[in-house]
C-alpha cells in the first residue's frame, strides 16, 4: 500500500545533500564538456571547475557520513551503506 504524503515527510528530505550533489555534478560535466573544445585542459576555467567539483565531492561525502552517524530523521541522498559496499570499491 502506498503511503500518503505528509508535511512531516517533506522535512525528511536531504535538501542540503541534493544541493551539494548538484555542486559536484554540474561543474564536473561542464568542465568535461568544455575541455579541449572551448578551453584547453590546462586552462584556469577547466581546472577551477574540476577543483570545485572535487571539493564538493569531499563535502558531499562528509555530509553523508554526518547524516549516517547522527540521529537526525533526514534521509540522505545516497545511503552510507551504498558507499561502503565492497562491490562499489571496484568503481572508486
Amino acid at each position: 500500500m502506498r503511503s500518503k504524503f505528509t508535511f512531516a515527510s517533506l522535512f525528511r528530505l536531504d535538501l542540503l545533500g541534493a544541493l551539494i550533489f548538484l555542486a559536484v555534478s554540474i561543474p564536473l560535466v561542464a568542465s568535461l564538456q568544455e575541455a579541449n573544445v572551448s578551453y584547453s585542459w590546462n586552462s584556469g576555467v577547466v581546472i577551477a571547475l574540476l577543483v570545485i567539483s572535487g571539493t564538493s565531492l569531499i563535502a558531499f561525502t562528509l555530509w553523508g557520513r554526518f547524516l549516517h552517524k547522527s540521529s537526525t530523521k533526514i534521509v540522505p541522498v545516497l545511503s552510507w551503506n551504498f558507499a561502503t559496499r565492497r562491490g562499489m570499491a571496484l568503481f572508486a
